[in-house]
């Protein structure tokens, strides 16, 4: 409680502070009526910066009291904490606004983390959708390669079942020919025995059928004709065969290799 009209001191203190340091009662303005008071009360107090110059300065001048900006008064042997005085108006309101200052910048980065926590999500989903999309066209690509294998073993089948229908013909073939050579034989002594026949009138010759020799050797001919025909049909089966079979095989190669792409991406 500070009392009203006590009576001011007369003199103010004569002595001389080092720089840095000011009378409390210099810097103090207070109403007439309780100017007394508070001259009394602010009696030998400098107001100083911190509290090694206070320090430095009761140290040196132990009848007098420094008071520091912060409001930590220090006198000869004791000290009195600033921070047990209650906060002002205006420290609360510096305070109220710092911590509004502090809210709106909160919010800002709360806003920004939550911005870019919905782009990590997106992002993560973007990768998610892209690894299923890959699975399922390495899956794909496994079918596909597992079907490319299964059909070329199929053609593998084909392929040696024609070269075996192939070997058949040739066979065949040969045994036409065998045939096809004896029945030219004997129809060259067919028709010399004839031609020797119309030179000697009147010996007694073997009658000879000429037509039906004429008719054995066109069917000969004709088997002959037939025989190769099947053997280059079959030939052309079997290289059909093996060109699908290496066409296959290079489309299963493509295909592995563009398995191995992918899973390099």
């Amino acid at each position: 409680i500070v009392l009203g009209d006590w009576p001011a001191a007369a003199v103010p203190p004569a002595e001389t502070l080092p720089a840095g340091a000011v009378w409390a009662t210099d810097v103090v303005d207070a109403p007439d009526r309780l100017r007394g008071a508070v001259t009394a009360m602010l009696a030998h107090v400098a107001v100083v910066d911190d509290l090694a110059a206070a320090q430095q300065l009761v140290t040196a001048r132990p009848g007098l009291r420094a008071v520091t900006a912060d409001g930590d008064l220090f006198g000869a042997g004791w000290v009195s904490g600033g921070s047990d005085r209650k906060p002002s108006t205006l420290e609360i309101a510096s305070e109220i606004d710092k911590a509004r200052t502090d809210l709106v910048a909160a919010e800002k980065l709360v806003g920004e983390l939550t911005a870019a926590l919905a782009g990590a999500l997106d992002e993560q989903r973007a990768r998610q959708d892209s690894a299923e999309e890959a699975l399922a066209a390495l899956n794909e690509s496994d079918a596909a390669i597992s079907a490319i294998y299964e059909q070329l073993g199929r053609l593998g089948q084909d392929a040696r079942a024609a070269d075996d229908e192939w070997q058949r013909l040739i066979t065949q073939r040969d045994e036409l020919e065998t045939g096809r050579a004896r029945t030219v034989e004997e129809l060259a002594e067919i028709e010399q025995r004839l031609h020797n026949a119309e030179q000697v009138p009147t010996m007694e010759a073997e009658p000879v059928d000429r037509q039906a020799s004429m008719a054995a050797a066109e069917a000969a001919r004709s088997v002959e004709v037939e025989a190769r025909l099947t053997v280059r049909t079959a030939e052309e089966r079997a290289n059909a065969v093996r060109g699908r079979a290496d066409s296959l095989r290079r489309a299963a190669a493509a295909e592995r290799e563009a398995r191995l792409r992918a899973q390099r991406a």
